[in-house]
């Protein structure tokens, strides 16, 4: 009997050893798991504190940091899809627009970005605007909508926080206000602008001597064109008079008619704003009808005819006088920008601090593109 109870003692006691080697071991593995978690957002915080507190230069007194400048390295690389392998043919083309690399080119494009957007949001503030509730409801909604399509891995690796975005985020909005602001406080005058939209067929008959390519031949000087003698200028009008003739009376077909001229290179359908053809054709343009012809045109280097084609495009001509109207509005917004630089004494550029925008490569961001596991 005592035997029994001092096997069952035994036994308990080998029990009880093996559960508490097994909390051991489930211990020990939640504190090395503890350990590792505590390791990794160490270091995910380094990161981000480190490109946080990185600054690289500053528009007046407004600092841009590391993070900031990460982010918009990513994501005008994402934006235009520029691989490193895009880059890289890319670089030849570049240089010969003067730059020394395809590098050289993306940075001082996101510098510019960067300097033109801060200067806008500084002014903006300084003229007391402020994002709207709706606003800052918008730009969360955005910024989560961008982060949706971003690897998480990536955010970290750059030290960037959905906070720090959701502010860069919010500070461009305002820039755009102002630019908004800005371009509908400015006047565009077309009143003396004739909005008619029409195309002409235009036949010139050259005063000129040309090559086999319609271009002009040139004196020495590379600017003055070469004359036809006296009786090929008398040859050219005696054509033109001709070609005339056949397309008022007999009702030739323009192209039959440049062609049995061989004024092919020099004849064409041209389509603009009534009063942005130039010279004579704009003032013909003004007078014809659909399917009228102009007198034979006496100019110092052709005899011209002009066809009427179109008389008006309603619609194109709408859609010319807006984009005319964008186009002063923009140069508006330019030189309104140019003078906010001045006032915020930053049109020398930015100051850099220390030498971390030199360490900065487009080619760190490319590789990102197409990342999205």
């Amino acid at each position: 009997m005592k035997n029994k109870t001092v096997g069952k003692n035994v036994e308990k006691s080998i029990e009880n050893r093996k559960s508490d080697r097994k909390y051991m071991v489930i211990l020990i593995a939640a504190v090395l798991f503890l350990a590792v978690l505590t390791a990794v957002l160490i270091a995910i915080f380094a990161k981000e504190k480190s490109a946080y507190n990185t600054v690289v230069f500053k528009v007046a007194d407004e600092k841009v940091r590391m993070d900031e400048v990460n982010f918009l390295m990513l994501q005008n690389a994402i934006n235009l899809n520029i691989d490193e392998d895009t880059l890289n043919k890319s670089e030849t083309k570049l240089q010969a627009l003067g730059y020394d690399s395809a590098d050289e080119y993306y940075k001082n494009e996101i510098l510019t970005l960067i300097m033109d957007y801060k200067v806008e949001y500084l002014t903006a503030k300084q003229q007391g605007m402020t994002l709207s509730d709706e606003d800052k409801d918008k730009v969360r909604k955005d910024v989560t909508d961008y982060l949706s399509g971003i690897n998480a891995r990536v955010l970290n690796e750059l030290g960037l926080t959905k906070e720090r975005i959701i502010e860069i985020y919010e500070q461009r909005y305002l820039a755009g206000k102002l630019a908004d602001k800005t371009k509908e406080e400015i006047d565009v005058d077309d009143g003396d602008v004739d909005k008619r939209f029409a195309t002409i067929y235009v036949m010139l008959f050259p005063k000129v001597k040309t090559t086999q390519d319609g271009d002009y031949v040139r004196e020495e000087d590379g600017e003055t064109p070469v004359m036809l003698s006296d009786e090929e200028m008398e040859k050219q009008k005696e054509n033109a008079y001709a070609a005339y003739k056949e397309l008022t009376e007999d009702g030739a077909m323009v192209e039959d008619v440049v062609k049995k001229y061989g004024i092919e290179a020099f004849s064409e359908e041209e389509s603009n704003l009534i009063e942005s053809f130039g010279g004579p054709f704009s003032k013909y343009a003004k007078e014809l009808k659909e399917g009228e012809y102009s007198p034979v045109i006496d100019e110092s280097s052709f005899y011209g005819i002009v066809k009427m084609v179109k008389e008006n495009n309603e619609q194109i001509s709408e859609q010319i006088l807006t984009q005319y109207a964008d186009d002063v509005k923009e140069d508006g917004l330019k030189e309104m920008l140019y003078k906010w630089y001045e006032e915020l004494g930053v049109s020398g550029g930015p100051k850099f601090v220390g030498n971390s925008w030199d360490k900065v490569s487009f080619y760190d961001f490319v590789k990102y593109v197409g990342d999205d596991e």
